[in-house]
């Protein structure tokens, strides 16, 4: 059995950034990521293994949501993403405000968002890979 470990972020405390939606961030060098609707923050990561010796190592990363007006930390429940090394990876899909996103890591998906700016076509999303600290958030 691997023991659990855990790796805290390295950014200095009260550092911010600018972000755009279907774009991809790098999330491990600040302590807040503003998109236009919530601001995020990047919590850590924890490795362990699954339950027996041979079972697969999985990792979490830690992600808080709360509102972009909030001074101070992250009051929300932490999103929790998981996945086993190897695996195939999905987005994470959490609501803010009763929107639903999803949060893309290690690889964004291929698909379709409808146009919000009045256009008649949707938006194609390419899949593509992350580096392993880049995140992508598709809107509602």
């Amino acid at each position: 059995m691997v023991e659990e470990t855990t790796t805290s972020p390295n950014y200095a405390k009260g550092t911010t950034k600018e972000a755009q939606y279907l774009k991809p961030v790098v999330f491990d060098d600040v302590e807040f990521i503003n998109f236009p609707d919530f601001k995020i923050s990047y919590a850590g990561t924890r490795r362990a293994s699954a339950d027996g010796e041979d079972g697969p190592v999985y990792t979490w990363l830690d992600f808080g949501i709360s509102g972009k007006d909030s001074d101070s930390s992250i009051s929300a429940t932490p999103q929790k993403i998981s996945w086993t090394d190897g695996g195939i990876i999905s987005p994470a899909i959490f609501q803010f405000e009763g929107k639903v996103y999803k949060l893309n890591l290690r690889l964004v998906e291929e698909g379709w968002i409808p146009d919000t700016n009045g256009g008649a076509n949707n938006i194609h999303i390419p899949a593509s890979p992350l580096e392993s600290n880049e995140l992508f958030i598709v809107p509602p």
